[in-house]
């Protein structure tokens, strides 16, 4: 853990380090500014909280320094996550980025996902508390300062809740099992490295952030799209309560969230920012921070020049194609079996889907979508069903399914027949997101390939029982070898 915490906060060129000269930041190429000095204003404490942002879009090093091109910050988390479930799938094999994850390979705790999974949120992690240790002791206005430690303490919960989800079972019957070590202090060489903390323990520390965040963050106005305010953290914690099951609690949040915010425009190619445009969190890429090839859009826009197009075109599954009516506008962003064109590397396979396209192909300043209004509202409809509030759940459901299609209605469903449409619309509309994993381990759901149009000779697993150790990452060798204190691995 000692060398793995020594992750870095990136802002423009400046790195945290937490080597022996710990009490430095690093400013390339060979200038030195100490803490001391970054956090001696609110100003400095920005710069500080902005590299964190960057650093989750930035290109993920290994640790020999090498770069990855299916390693490059939370959008690589979305696609890997993605294409473990049934719903995403490469065309082909094409350059063999995130072949491994599509067929589940990738998990044990000698290969790259695991590492790069845990060295990225325990930078953000680590980063964070660098944060949060620092920041009660700058002189300066409260609110910004406010700002500052809620943004830090939503960000460390995010990066919790995204390990304790891919390293360990749901929630839910598992809350005395190992989730992952906890670090609320700034990693330094004298660090003790710490055995996993209980699943129970995790989400209390998660929670406990989150409900600080947003008490720190009410009322604060968002600076910057990439920036969370008090909005994200109430989406946050409705993510967190859909999956510890407290369905009123995720209803709330959920509603909370998405308060005063549209529906997403699913038809504009999902590459900007901004509330007016129903994302309620979007990491926003300029053009001199973007990082080609190796970035969500290199290898999710089937459009243009890129690892999709290079034969690892992004195809929805077949059962999702087939529920969407023809007047849905959904269904024409994805490539009909009738229109597919051999020769054409934009048309070769059935199903390709349109949906992430580049504004400016030749920039590559596409946006990555982190929260959606969308989402929130189908959490709150799959809440209110389990609550048994059929009405208001279905009267949810048509207020988006409407909006992609006029001609369906689906406000009279009641039961298990509204449970199933909310879980396939969920699906469909937030194809490539990232969420589709972690639904099916939230609801202990097998996974099945079949029938679905996938690659079935580079896929290898085709169906997947609940409970599975290929369901879950095992915790990096690296880590092992570094943190004596770790007790259990994962099987």
């Amino acid at each position: 853990m000692k060398k793995i915490l020594k992750a870095a906060l990136v802002a423009s060129t400046i790195l945290f380090s937490t080597s022996c000269s710990k009490d430095f930041l690093e400013v390339a190429p060979t200038d030195a500014i100490s803490k001391d000095q970054i956090f001696s204003s609110v100003d400095g404490a920005y710069v500080a909280l902005n590299g964190i942002y960057r650093n989750m879009y930035t290109i993920q090093l290994t640790k020999e320094g090498s770069s990855r091109h299916h390693n490059f910050g939370e959008g690589a988390v979305h696609i890997f996550t993605d294409l473990r479930g049934e719903d995403l799938y490469p065309a082909t094999g094409g350059y063999g980025w995130f072949n491994d994850d599509y067929n589940l390979i990738d998990r044990s705790a000698g290969t790259g996902r695991p590492t790069f999974v845990w060295r990225y949120y325990y930078s953000l992690i680590n980063n964070a508390n660098e944060i949060i240790a620092n920041i009660d002791g700058i002189s300066g206005e409260d609110e910004l300062k406010n700002d500052v430690k809620g943004q830090a303490l939503a960000i460390r919960a995010h990066s919790y809740f995204k390990l304790v989800q891919l390293f360990q079972f749901t929630y839910k019957g598992n809350e005395s099992l190992p989730g992952v070590p906890l670090y609320t202090e700034p990693s330094v060489a004298t660090t003790e490295p710490k055995d996993r903390s209980t699943v129970q323990e995790v989400y209390d520390l998660i929670l406990s952030d989150l409900i600080e965040a947003e008490t720190l963050l009410n009322g604060q106005t968002q600076s910057h799209v990439s920036h969370i305010d008090e909005a994200i953290v109430d989406g946050l914690l409705a993510r967190v309560y859909l999956v510890q099951n407290e369905w009123a609690k995720a209803a709330e949040y959920a509603t909370k969230a998405r308060n005063g915010v549209v529906l997403s425009d699913i038809t504009s190619g999902v590459d900007r920012a901004g509330r007016d445009n129903g994302w309620l969190w979007g990491l926003q890429i300029n053009n001199e921070q973007q990082t080609t090839y190796a970035s969500f859009f290199s290898h999710m826009d089937n459009t243009t020049f890129n690892y999709a197009s290079l034969g690892q075109q992004k195809c929805i599954n077949k059962k999702l194609y087939d529920h969407l009516s023809a007047t849905d506008v959904r269904k024409a962003l994805i490539l009909d079996p009738a229109d597919v064109d051999p020769q054409d590397p934009y048309a070769i396979r059935e199903y390709m889907y349109y949906k992430f396209r580049m504004s400016n192909p030749t920039t590559w300043d596409s946006d990555y979508v982190m929260m959606k209004s969308d989402e929130m509202l189908f959490i709150e409809a799959e809440a209110l069903a389990m609550l048994g509030q059929d009405a208001n759940a279905a009267t949810l459901l048509q207020e988006i399914v409407g909006t992609r299609d006029s001609n369906t209605d689906v406000s009279g469903l009641t039961g298990q027949a509204l449970m199933d449409e909310i879980k396939i619309q969920r699906r469909i509309e937030l194809w490539g997101e990232g969420h589709r994993l972690l639904d099916l381990l939230r609801r202990k759901e097998d996974l099945d390939r079949r029938d679905g149009g996938h690659n079935e000779p580079l896929a290898q697993t085709l169906q997947l029982a609940s409970g599975q150790k290929e369901w879950i990452l095992q915790i990096p060798q690296d880590e092992l070898d570094q943190n004596g204190n770790i007790k259990i691995q994962n099987d």
